[in-house]
């Protein structure tokens, strides 16, 4: 930090990430907490990506020389740097790191800026049919539907749950879905609080929605096993079987409801998570 400072004529302030290295080729936004949990700062890491102020006025508008300016101030740090980047005349040849950047699932993927300043995500993505066993309402729109808990189906046709999703695109769909919850409520004799402290009204297995995300992690920052509860639905009513091994997804957001699909050991199948981790 003091070699960046002596470099800087004025005042600047830089945007970019910060990150923890544990030998893993791919780092977690966990990491980071455990890094600084248990003291470990020499596995932190900085890379910047942008200038958001040069001299305390706006930086050039082109991204080019913001990149420039950037490599001029971090260019031979150890644990700070500057993103890997890649000028590309030809935007065909994005086709190219898509399998490095994005999908082989050692990065989180790629930002592209277009000559014109238009920027661009590009990330990995991929589904999971999930059978809804719970949901919340929103606590100003009580006719809305705030958040779903989710669960997949073992063979055994009790139910692993993997967590919660309440990114759901549109206040019709949170409506129409609500309705279509509130026919299928059910007595529980297992409790689960979502993140606002509420408790899930459960409903009966019948409702498969498709849910995008960007990954899954089956650990925590501490490197410990994720584990949630196996709960079984008989007699008109959930119990809870066992705590298990199970995983924690990451950008969860409501694609569709899957009217298509029956709640069943095949289109809801536990199996779908054994092609991630």
């Amino acid at each position: 930090l003091s070699a960046v400072a002596a470099r800087t004529k004025s005042p600047v302030v830089i945007a970019g990430e910060l990150f923890a290295k544990d030998g893993n080729p791919r780092p977690r936004v966990g990491d980071v907490a455990s890094a600084l949990a248990s003291g470990k700062h020499e596995r932190l890491h900085f890379h910047a990506f942008d200038v958001v102020e040069a001299g305390n006025s706006p930086p050039p508008v082109a991204y080019e020389e913001r990149l420039s300016m950037l490599r001029q101030l971090l260019s031979d740090g150890e644990s700070i740097g500057v993103v890997q980047t890649e000028d590309l005349s030809d935007s065909a040849k994005l086709a190219d790191l898509l399998p490095t950047w994005v999908t082989s699932g050692k990065s989180e993927g790629m930002v592209v800026r277009s000559s014109s300043g238009e920027i661009y995500k590009v990330k990995p993505l991929f589904t999971l049919d999930a059978v809804v066993v719970g949901f919340t309402t929103r606590a100003q729109e009580p006719d809305q539907t705030r958040s779903l808990l989710l669960g997949l189906i073992r063979p055994d046709g009790a139910v692993l749950l993997i967590g919660a999703c309440g990114n759901i695109p549109g206040e019709n769909v949170r409506r129409d879905l609500l309705q279509t919850l509130l026919k299928e409520e059910c007595e529980s004799r297992f409790r689960h609080p979502s993140s606002d402290g509420s408790l899930y009204r459960f409903v009966k297995p019948t409702v498969v929605v498709e849910i995008s995300c960007t990954d899954l992690q089956f650990e925590d920052s501490n490197g410990e096993l994720i584990r949630r509860w196996v709960i079984h639905h008989e007699s008109g009513a959930w119990l809870p079987i066992i705590d298990s091994h199970s995983v924690s997804m990451l950008h969860p957001v409501l694609s569709r409801v899957r009217t298509d699909k029956a709640a069943d050991d095949l289109d809801a199948r536990v199996s779908q998570l054994e092609e991630r981790v």
